[in-house]
């Protein structure tokens, strides 16, 4: 009877879509996806591999072993998707034929778009974007209190307050699940081989007004 929430990886073409259903879509530029994805890929544990891949009701191929050197696992995930559909992200987190099955329906009105640099930069405006599309009054205390509460650093000491969480699935747990939560990290990363790849899969998978929101958020439009 109450409100639920769904989080979900799933691009608009393969989600049952409702008009009485609110949809929050968080975008990212898929650099600082790729880099937030590979240090979770990178530090999986054994435990997180045989739960993944021993399950006897598991579908398509087992998760591979994520490669030791960045820019070659760089190179595969930037020009290769998991389904035959996609062309990038593999094997896991591609971004940007997901966001471009939103884009086009952006300005309905039970559709809202957030990007993460839009949070990083301005969260107490960001949050009162979102309670206004979910038709939740919220006063600038309550506000002041969430943003506290959702920051990188808030989130981070929560989670790691138990030193045996995410253990299982990770390399030294939610200490590894909450790493960095900043931007920009690849350009110490790519090269400029692996940032033509980019520019070649954005090309490709992204309209040119999609590409930009995707890169920068808000201000590509400002």
């Amino acid at each position: 009877e109450h409100r639920r929430c769904i989080k979900s990886h799933i691009a608009l073409d393969g989600l049952p879509f409702h008009e009485q259903v609110k949809y929050i879509v968080v975008g990212r530029d898929a650099r600082d996806v790729f880099m937030s994805w590979w240090n979770h890929y990178s530090n999986l544990t054994d435990k997180a591999y045989a739960y993944l891949n021993d399950n006897p009701n598991r579908l398509g191929p087992p998760l591979p072993p994520c490669p030791d050197d960045i820019n070659e696992y760089w190179r595969t995930w930037i020009s290769r998707g998991w389904f035959e559909w996609e062309s990038e992200g593999y094997p896991h987190s591609g971004n940007m034929h997901h966001t471009q099955t939103w884009w086009g329906y952006r300005r309905l009105e039970n559709i809202l778009f957030v990007h993460f640099n839009d949070l990083l930069a301005n969260l107490k405006d960001e949050l009162q974007q979102i309670a206004n599309f979910l038709d939740i009054h919220l006063s600038a205390d309550a506000i002041a209190e969430i943003a506290h509460a959702v920051t990188f650093s808030t989130m981070k000491k929560e989670a790691t307050k138990n030193p045996a969480a995410g253990t299982e699935t990770w390399k030294q747990g939610m200490k590894t699940f909450f790493f960095k939560g900043t931007n920009g990290r690849w350009k110490d990363a790519l090269t400029k081989g692996d940032l033509a790849m980019y520019e070649t899969t954005k090309s490709r998978v992204l309209t040119t007004e999609c590409a930009q929101w995707l890169e920068q958020g808000r201000s590509a439009f400002s």
